[in-house]
């Protein structure tokens, strides 16, 4: 009976344990969940991409005859691999954040802060021109690019000129929103300088009365001495 009773209440405290952490559980997922941020746009990818990254390396594999073997072979491979890479390639804009997800055997995630944004720089050439393609390096404060370029560059993205001016609009309007109440103080301080302030006014008026209490009773007060008879 008394192995029983243990046994029964060491489950009972192990099913109070998990109901526990459970339920910590949901409410961490659900406060995380509450807390993301707002997708204010989820870029389109051209199909015209896959050309791009297919038919620009045969091009350049066919310019000498010893690359022609390889740029063959790539042909074959490109066309698999690389449905797969433009499944696992996202750019997404938030509230406040710039993120992108890229990447095959070596995923990367760039989650970019809008406020440390300084441009994002076109670029197209001929063979992207070629296929009507437009791409864009996201260029920040302090970059810690380990090659010293831009943090991270991404092509292909449907109207990417209309893209590129919703970000930079976000990041201007995410900028005037801190920036307005810091000014605020400023602007009331400088009110109060222009039209003396209360605080001046008030030691001007109290100032007054002062000087005339202060030299009139000397000067009312004053007797004259009487003459000396000689």
């Amino acid at each position: 009976m008394v192995a029983s009773s243990r046994r029964d209440m060491e489950q009972h405290s192990q099913l109070t344990g998990y109901i526990e952490s459970n339920t910590r559980y949901k409410r961490t997922l659900g406060e995380a969940i509450m807390s993301e941020p707002n997708v204010l746009i989820d870029a389109k990818f051209d199909p015209k991409v896959k050309k791009y990254w297919v038919w620009s390396p045969v091009l350049l594999f066919t310019c000498f005859i010893v690359t022609i073997p390889i740029a063959i072979l790539y042909f074959i491979i490109a066309n698999f691999f690389i449905d797969r890479y433009l499944a696992n390639m996202s750019c997404t804009l938030t509230e406040r954040t710039l993120d992108i997800k890229k990447g095959l055997l070596n995923k990367t995630e760039s989650t970019i802060p809008l406020e440390k944004i300084t441009d994002l720089q076109l670029f197209n050439g001929p063979i992207m021109r070629f296929f009507g393609l437009d791409g864009f390096k996201v260029e920040t404060a302090g970059q810690s690019s380990p090659t010293g370029g831009a943090l991270v560059n991404i092509v292909g993205i449907v109207d990417t000129k209309e893209f590129r001016k919703a970000v930079l609009a976000q990041r201007d309007r995410l900028h005037d929103r801190e920036s307005a109440p810091s000014s605020r103080p400023l602007e009331d301080s400088g009110r109060r300088a222009r039209s003396g302030g209360p605080r001046g006014s008030r030691s001007g008026a109290a100032l007054r009365p002062l000087w005339k209490s202060s030299a009139g009773p000397s000067v009312s007060k004053r007797r004259k001495r009487p003459a000396l008879a000689i």
